[in-house]
């Protein structure tokens, strides 16, 4: 499964959020639930230390939340 996510922002972080055009999305395979970051340098991926709820989630000071598109 290959979820495509958007970082919630404030009006106090718009500025930040142009600035970071990065992609991020959710991969959930065999049981492991990844984050992957794609930017026009580089892809990284982490694995989540636990499980997180694909619709909603927080990681450290950034909230991610499902984009409201499909990517297929």
């Amino acid at each position: 499964i290959l979820l495509d996510l958007v970082t919630s922002w404030g009006i106090s972080q718009l500025a930040d959020y142009a600035n970071d055009t990065d992609a991020y999305y959710l991969v959930e395979n065999k049981g492991k639930q990844l984050l992957v970051r794609v930017s026009d340098e580089f892809i990284a991926m982490s694995e989540l230390a636990k499980k997180a709820d694909p619709k909603r989630f927080i990681i450290g000071n950034d909230p991610f939340s499902i984009a409201t598109y499909r990517l297929i």
